[in-house]
Protein backbone atom coordinates (compact mmCIF):
# COMPACT_ATOMS: atom_id res chain seq x y z
CA UNK A 1 0.00 0.00 0.00
CA UNK A 2 1.43 3.54 -1.08
CA UNK A 3 2.88 5.27 2.09
CA UNK A 4 -0.39 7.96 0.95
CA UNK A 5 -3.49 5.96 1.45
CA UNK A 6 -2.21 4.57 5.04
CA UNK A 7 -5.06 5.80 6.86
CA UNK A 8 -2.55 6.11 10.16
CA UNK A 9 -0.47 8.40 8.58
CA UNK A 10 -1.46 11.46 10.26
CA UNK A 11 -0.96 9.39 13.72
CA UNK A 12 2.52 8.53 12.99
CA UNK A 13 3.32 11.72 11.48
CA UNK A 14 1.95 13.65 14.89
CA UNK A 15 3.81 10.67 16.81
CA UNK A 16 7.55 11.28 15.49
CA UNK A 17 6.28 15.65 15.71
CA UNK A 18 6.49 14.69 19.56
CA UNK A 19 9.87 12.86 19.42
CA UNK A 20 10.84 15.19 17.45
CA UNK A 21 10.15 17.99 19.90
CA UNK A 22 11.06 16.01 23.82
CA UNK A 23 14.38 15.14 21.72
CA UNK A 24 15.24 19.47 21.02
CA UNK A 25 13.53 19.70 24.89
CA UNK A 26 16.38 17.99 25.90
CA UNK A 27 19.31 20.16 25.02
CA UNK A 28 19.76 23.18 23.20
CA UNK A 29 21.99 21.61 20.71
CA UNK A 30 20.06 19.21 19.19
CA UNK A 31 19.62 20.73 15.47
CA UNK A 32 18.42 17.70 13.60
CA UNK A 33 16.04 14.91 14.76
CA UNK A 34 15.37 11.92 12.22
CA UNK A 35 12.67 9.51 12.64
CA UNK A 36 10.93 6.34 11.08
CA UNK A 37 8.22 3.99 11.78
CA UNK A 38 7.94 0.66 9.89
CA UNK A 39 4.44 -1.23 10.46
CA UNK A 40 3.83 -4.66 8.88
CA UNK A 41 1.11 -7.41 9.61
CA UNK A 42 1.46 -10.61 8.28
CA UNK A 43 -1.36 -13.64 7.84
CA UNK A 44 -0.18 -16.57 8.61
CA UNK A 45 -2.66 -20.09 8.61
CA UNK A 46 -0.43 -22.81 11.40
CA UNK A 47 -1.50 -26.44 10.91
CA UNK A 48 -0.20 -29.54 12.64
CA UNK A 49 0.14 -33.17 12.03
CA UNK A 50 -3.04 -33.96 14.01
CA UNK A 51 -5.18 -31.56 11.63
CA UNK A 52 -5.88 -28.61 13.56
CA UNK A 53 -5.55 -25.49 11.93
CA UNK A 54 -5.67 -21.79 12.63
CA UNK A 55 -4.95 -18.68 11.43
CA UNK A 56 -3.39 -15.36 13.07
CA UNK A 57 -2.60 -11.91 12.16
CA UNK A 58 0.93 -10.92 13.70
CA UNK A 59 1.50 -6.85 14.22
CA UNK A 60 4.94 -5.78 13.88
CA UNK A 61 5.84 -1.98 14.41
CA UNK A 62 9.43 -0.27 14.59
CA UNK A 63 10.42 3.16 16.11
CA UNK A 64 13.75 4.11 15.35
CA UNK A 65 15.33 7.75 15.60
CA UNK A 66 18.48 9.78 15.74
CA UNK A 67 19.17 13.25 17.15
CA UNK A 68 22.16 15.22 15.69
CA UNK A 69 23.61 17.78 18.01
CA UNK A 70 25.74 21.07 17.01
CA UNK A 71 27.59 23.41 19.24
CA UNK A 72 29.56 25.88 17.02
CA UNK A 73 31.64 24.02 14.22
CA UNK A 74 31.63 20.21 16.11
CA UNK A 75 28.73 18.22 15.32
CA UNK A 76 27.85 14.99 16.58
CA UNK A 77 25.06 12.06 16.10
Amino acid sequence: MPLSKDANLDSKIAFLLKVDQAARAESEYISQFIGSVLQREQQVSIFNSEGLHVDDTRHYIRVAGNTVAQKGNEQSS
